[in-house]
């Protein structure tokens, strides 16, 4: 097997994809690539195709072998890890099944499809099936099962656009012999730990962020194959409620999140999050921070430690879900009134500072904040955020702005929780009492 040089798709086929069980480890990032990078690398080729170009270069793709096992089966394949290039292999491998659907052109598993329910589908089938995949329901998708299926119909529109009558003149198959015989890869195979060679080819590349080397490590550092399903089951969780539960990110992103993408990465400041990067990285930039552009280190870092931080907020985020489908507002509205009280309160820090008495519960957490409040005018506004039972704006506080000085002051409080100071204990004991009734109601 050739390395460090260009080989072609077929070669790369027929020496690893079908030599070789190849698959995709759990320390590589998800799917990450969007519409319109899939649809202008399918176009892309679609062009080079028509002008018959000679050769069409995809970059480089690394593998790493695993050593072999003199107990494995004899029909049993020697296992590779695909460590860079997933990204266009994936999509190439959608291309081709939308071109021709029926073709068995190769295959490649995802060791993070073994944390996958049974109830769910998994990575390596819906790929393999996804020409037929309009059948499944909605509920048994997830994040990556959602760009890949944005991403195919992209390719597909796009493809559809470019030629209109592609398969009437035979283009078909001629289009996929081409992309086997004529894309050309950079070909790699390491030598190096699949982890160490990971964290060197992205950090250069693609922005690599804190969350992404805390879950590498957790993997690495879980000994065990349970271990490692728990640190895979925790970072799905966390994934699936900041990706794809609305109400909750826009949320915790108050204070991380600027409203607009650099158009430069070295415009990218210090402790800043960005509407592209990964929603993760959220969770563990108050204890790691972050660089220009994106920490690496991760100094500090304990499994166990980090294990029970994410777990924690896993257990605090999935406690937030849980009201909002209620359409129990009260934490929500909350915590929404202290981050605009509190000086842009961040969710996530709040979470780090405050421990006495919260017993983990995210409304432990509230009521330290509100103790700690001593303007009568913002305890006003806590306590009222808590007696509705509807979604508060985002401009609720500032809406009320207007009555602070007087509501301080003493002057009047008709506007508001008529005797409202007197109120202010008792509130705390009635607080304190629904919190204690909503958990053990849970059991």
């Amino acid at each position: 097997m050739e390395n460090n040089k260009m080989v072609s798709f077929n070669n790369i086929m027929d020496n690893c994809f079908k030599s070789y069980d190849v698959y995709i480890p759990l320390i590589q990032r998800n799917y990450k690539w969007d519409t319109v990078t899939a649809a202008k690398l399918a176009v892309d080729l679609w062009s080079a195709f028509k002008k018959e170009q000679t050769t069409y270069t995809v970059s480089m793709i690394t593998f790493y072998k695993e050593p072999e096992d003199h107990n494995q089966l004899k029909n049993f394949k020697p296992k590779m890890q695909l460590i860079d290039g997933q990204q266009r292999i994936i999509t190439l491998f959608m291309l081709l099944k939308y071109i021709m659907p029926d073709e068995e052109y190769f295959s490649f598993g995802f060791e993070r499809d073994e944390g996958i329910k049974e109830s769910k589908l998994n990575r390596k089938s819906y790929l393999t099936n996804i020409a037929f995949s309009n059948s499944w329901e909605e509920k048994d998708m997830y994040t990556d099962l959602i760009r890949f299926k944005n991403n195919y119909e992209a390719i597909k529109t796009a493809l559809e656009t470019a030629e209109p009558n592609a398969y009437e003149t035979g283009y078909a198959n001629k289009f996929a012999d081409y992309i086997r015989k004529n894309v050309y890869f950079l070909m790699h195979i390491s030598e190096t730990e699949p982890f160490d060679e990971f964290i060197n080819l992205n950090k250069n590349k693609t922005r690599f962020v804190i969350s992404d080397r805390i879950k590498a490590n957790l993997i690495i550092d879980s000994k065990e194959k349970n271990n490692k399903e728990k640190v895979l089951n925790l970072f799905q969780n966390l994934s699936e409620i900041l990706f794809s539960k609305k109400d909750v990110w826009e949320l915790v992103q108050q204070g991380y999140c600027e409203t607009k993408i650099p158009e430069r990465d070295e415009k990218r400041k210090k402790n800043k999050h960005y509407p592209d990067e990964n929603r993760l990285k959220l969770l563990c930039c108050e204890r790691y921070g972050s660089d220009e552009f994106d920490v690496s280190s991760t100094l500090g870092y304990e499994p166990e430690k980090e294990f029970a931080f994410l777990t924690q907020y896993s257990d605090i985020l999935s406690s937030l879900c849980d009201d909002i489908s209620n359409q129990n507002w009260n934490s929500y509205n909350a915590y929404n009134c202290l981050h605009k009280l509190k000086n842009e309160l961040r969710f996530f820090g709040m979470l780090e500072k405050n421990t006495e008495n919260t017993q983990g519960r995210l409304e432990g957490y509230l009521l330290n904040e509100f103790k700690n409040m001593t303007e009568p005018f913002t305890k006003a506004c806590f306590i009222e955020s808590q007696l509705g039972d509807e979604k508060l704006s985002f401009d609720y506080i500032d809406n009320h702005k207007n009555i602070c000085e007087e509501f301080n002051n003493g002057k009047t409080q008709t506007f508001w929780l008529n005797n409202g100071k007197a109120e202010f204990e008792i509130f705390m004991q009635i607080y304190s009492a629904y919190i204690d009734e909503k958990y053990n109601n849970k059991g």
